[in-house]
């Protein structure tokens, strides 16, 4: 063979070759072409299928994925987390200390009352809750000074009864009527008397006064240095009274060589008089009706003797009453 044709059929040859090779190699491509689609189809029927089951269990499927969500949504790690801190209420009287998350601390308080009175029951002194009822007032009964009085609170009502004297004594309490009381003379206003020197005078003996028998007196009245004008003392009634009792006696250093005489006027009217007294005669009570009078006048003049003699008398337990 020339060269030529030995150089064409090696080209055919190898041509023949290359294209056996390309035919392979496609074949190849295209299976995995459709091992891939095939693999797709495989993925859809699965996702076909879970589309299925989940539309016929919808709450299943609701479920699972809000449980997951929770589970994607939780903290891996408390590390980092923000502490809370309780901020408490204050307790009352019902209730602990509680923090507005709702945790609770301790008791409540309890109520602290106080007693019930007469117009209050108890009542807490924290909250003002009341208990029970008002007491109510127990009212002891009126006498003659008070009204009904409440003997718990003191609240009174009505009036007092006010004294009942039945013969200068009250009938209800016992008192002595004090306008039955005496005034002592000397405790009414003087309004004149007679006086001279050391010798002739009216005086009041305000000390421990003695008579001519010894006998001790609160006081007295004394007519010194009696002459026939006498010595005299007046004083203001002021029509207040109704009665006037004391005693006449004849002081120490009285002279026995003569007598006087006691006169007692009312307004100038001559209401009781005792006449010839001497120093040994002793005590003489009297008694005199005084009543409306305005003035009291006690007058002593001697009855017998000289003027030098001590005549010397006195007025004792002078007393009046209304």
């Amino acid at each position: 063979m020339s060269k030529k044709l030995i150089s064409l059929l090696l080209a055919v040859c190898m041509l023949f070759c290359l294209c056996a090779c390309g035919t392979t190699e496609t074949s190849g491509n295209v299976n995995n072409t459709l091992s891939e689609s095939q693999t797709d189809t495989v993925k859809d029927n699965e996702k076909n299928s879970q589309v299925s089951t989940n539309t016929e269990n919808p709450n299943e499927n609701d479920t699972t994925q809000t449980q997951t969500l929770v589970n994607e949504s939780k903290p891996t790690s408390t590390t980092n987390q923000p502490t809370h801190t309780h901020n408490y209420s204050n307790a009352t009287c019902t209730s602990p200390k509680k923090c507005s998350c709702g945790v609770t601390a301790g008791t409540a308080l309890g109520h602290q009352f106080s007693s019930a009175t007469c117009t209050s029951p108890k009542i807490c002194s924290r909250c003002g809750t009341t208990n029970g009822n008002a007491l109510g007032h127990n009212y002891s009964a009126a006498n003659c000074n008070s009204p009904k009085t409440c003997t718990r609170c003191g609240q009174t009502e009505g009036s007092a009864l006010g004294h009942n004297y039945v013969n200068n004594k009250c009938s209800r309490c016992g008192k002595v009527d004090p306008n039955s009381l005496p005034v002592r003379l000397n405790d009414l206003y003087l309004i004149d008397s007679s006086f001279g020197n050391s010798w002739h005078k009216y005086e009041y003996n305000n000390s421990t006064f003695t008579d001519s028998f010894g006998n001790f007196y609160d006081g007295a009245h004394c007519y010194i240095g009696v002459l026939n004008e006498g010595q005299y003392s007046t004083h203001n009634l002021n029509g207040q009274y109704s009665n006037f009792t004391g005693s006449i006696v004849a002081m120490p250093n009285t002279s026995t060589a003569g007598t006087y005489s006691i006169s007692i006027y009312v307004d100038g009217v001559l209401k009781y008089s005792k006449s010839n007294f001497s120093k040994t005669t002793g005590k003489v009570d009297f008694s005199v009706d005084v009543k409306g009078g305005k003035t009291l006048t006690i007058k002593a003049c001697m009855d017998s003797g000289n003027g030098d003699s001590n005549m010397n008398v006195a007025v004792v337990n002078a007393q009046l009453t209304k």
